[in-house]
């Protein structure tokens, strides 16, 4: 046998050995395996538990996929207060993800409003200044944008429409910003 091989014979052995004996195991191909729940911080820890006193123990967090905002909870001042309000996004039994709103008393967070929101996945959460008290929520779903205000503790629509996107930009250059929703039907 030719010395080149046996140093290849050799080298494959020990690199099997190294292997064997590293603690490593096959590659896993089951991605659900791969994924783990984030870890709450201790604020989100009593978001979790105030929304699982209003609505139980089934239900499924859902997160933004891009954006600024890509948590489950959305910390913001909603109503110019000077509180920030968390916005929390949800779904039960595969329904259409919900918003919650939730308020801080003292040391711990309470349910004030919920709305249903659109059938599929959030693809960001945006607020827009627009007026002169309080925020424009601006939500990416799917296949539609939902645009809301928050004002004595309720969270209402004021615009909802299927869309491909939405921006916020001061379009017209008054030093106000405006949403543009972007559609194939104009």
């Amino acid at each position: 046998v030719p010395v080149f091989l046996k140093k290849i014979f050799l080298f494959v052995g020990i690199f099997v050995l190294i292997l064997a004996f590293s603690g490593c195991t096959a590659f896993e191909t089951d991605t659900e395996a791969l994924l783990a729940p984030p870890v709450f911080t201790e604020e989100q820890e009593k978001l979790n538990a105030a929304l699982s006193e209003v609505i139980g123990e089934d239900y499924v967090l859902e997160y933004p996929e891009n954006g600024k905002t890509n948590s489950a909870f959305i910390f913001e001042d909603l109503d110019d207060d000077g509180i920030e309000e968390a916005m929390a996004f949800y779904s039960v039994f595969d329904e259409s993800t919900r918003i919650n709103i939730l308020k801080k008393t003292g040391e711990s967070w309470v349910s004030v409003y919920e709305a249903a929101g659109f059938y599929g996945d959030i693809e960001s959460v945006n607020f827009a200044k627009i007026e002169e008290k309080g925020s424009a929520i601006v939500i990416k779903w799917e296949q539609e944008v939902g645009i809301y205000r928050y004002e004595n503790e309720r969270l209402e629509q004021v615009h909802g429409d299927s869309c491909e996107g939405a921006e916020i930009t001061d379009i017209d250059g008054d030093g106000k910003n405006e949403v543009v929703i972007i559609s194939k039907n104009a």
